[in-house]
């Protein structure tokens, strides 16, 4: 094997941090009929949609929701922070393509493209502010939701099972257990990889076409998976995932962000201005909920929020200090090696084995110390989280 990995990028140290000028990444255009649905995406090209269930779904108002839900939560809503805005719509549309591109049946389609539907407004943000719930909220929460939409009746109509098509660990090609590939994991990975200017357009196009289903996309075939069909391509993505983990997904500005803005919330369940069974809205309506009501705590951390590159990375823990735990995200994509097998790029090449390992530990911890300089009128800074971890 011959792809030669770059040095890792480091984790960041500092908060101050230039807005992008540019980004490989545009948000794709959809254009819907009541008949059909054209796309131009930059990932996956002009593509046609005219199976009636996918128009259905595609134009019912719980999907065209999550365009005001966006992939990063607070990320791409503070223009300080410098993220490309990503919408879960763009996303879940694009993880439908993926599928479609590699010839997956319809239903598994529709799964891919339902897979983010229970996603609340702020997205994971809402696993900060309720971490006892047992599991992701828009997880924990999500066939409550489910039943509360139009979906299932949509699904019906069209004579499927809500509860088996919404349910994505029923269709590998859709869903699989990390480090493994699935249109989730593939379709963010080269979005988000793509905002960070860690991906080209030439390079998602390599990636796509070096993809397959093996050993095939048929429905019946229990062991159908996303597979790569070079190691050096497998190799290229492992390495732009990572590195969008280390500037993206695992910033410490986006984690203290998280953190205050899961804190925020918490507090407005809790002092009645909004129930967290009515968080299916979009990030802007929310936003609007939580700056229109005069509560001293939340106008503090409001306050934190608004001035969170004030924020440093510190070595030794204080009193004003909070302690974010950063899951490391990796992938190790199986590759195709012959007609009849494939396995894991790590066993392929011992130098991605080397390169690619997280360490020890597949968690990575920062020390972030808030500002100190609320002002008295907004009173004492507000405590974030009772034990001040935040995971994602």
């Amino acid at each position: 094997m011959s792809y030669n990995f770059t040095t890792p990028i480091k984790q960041q140290t500092s908060f101050h941090r230039k807005t992008p000028t540019k980004t490989a990444y545009r948000s794709p255009e959809v254009n819907l009929t009541e008949t059909t649905i054209e796309i131009s995406d930059i990932v996956y090209g002009e593509v046609t949609i005219d199976e009636k269930v996918l128009v259905d779904l595609i134009s019912s108002p719980d999907f065209q929701r999550l365009k005001g839900v966006m992939q990063y939560g607070l990320s791409s809503t503070i223009p300080k922070l410098g993220v490309f805005p990503v919408s879960r719509y763009e996303h879940s549309i694009g993880a439908m393509l993926l599928v479609r591109r590699l010839g997956g049946a319809v239903e598994e389609q529709i799964s891919a493209l339902l897979h983010d539907i229970s996603h609340t407004a702020m997205s994971h943000t809402l696993d900060v502010a309720f971490p006892d719930e047992g599991g992701s909220f828009h997880e924990v929460y999500k066939w409550e939701y489910l039943k509360r939409s139009q979906i299932p009746q949509i699904l019906e109509s069209h004579n499927y099972d809500f509860e088996v098509v919404c349910c994505e660990e029923n269709y590998p090609l859709v869903e699989r257990s990390t480090p493994a590939l699935c249109a989730d994991r593939v379709d963010y990975g080269i979005r988000d990889a793509m905002v960070y200017n860690l991906l080209t357009v030439s390079d998602a196009k390599e990636l796509l076409n070096d993809l397959q289903a093996f050993p095939s996309a048929d429905l019946s075939d229990p062991n159908r998976a996303i597979v790569f069909k070079t190691a050096e391509i497998a190799a290229k993505f492992a390495e732009a995932y990572r590195n969008t983990d280390v500037i993206g997904w695992s910033d410490p500005l986006s984690g203290v962000c998280s953190s205050i803005m899961g804190e925020i919330i918490r507090t407005a369940v809790k002092a009645n201005i909004i129930s967290k069974f009515d968080l299916w809205i979009t990030d802007d309506e929310l936003w609007k909920i939580l700056r229109s009501y005069n509560n001293e705590k939340i106008a503090t951390l409001l306050y934190q929020l608004d001035n969170v590159d004030s924020c440093q990375i510190v070595h030794t823990p204080d009193s004003n200090t909070i302690m974010l735990e950063f899951k490391r995200r990796r992938v190790n994509p199986p590759v195709r090696i012959s007609s009849e097998k494939s396995m894991p790029l790590s066993q392929v090449a011992e130098e991605f084995s080397a390169a690619m390992s997280p360490s020890s530990s597949p968690f990575t911890k920062v020390f972030v110390r808030l500002d100190p300089n609320t002002p008295s009128s907004l009173g004492k800074r507000a405590a974030l989280t009772d034990n001040s971890v935040l995971s994602v």
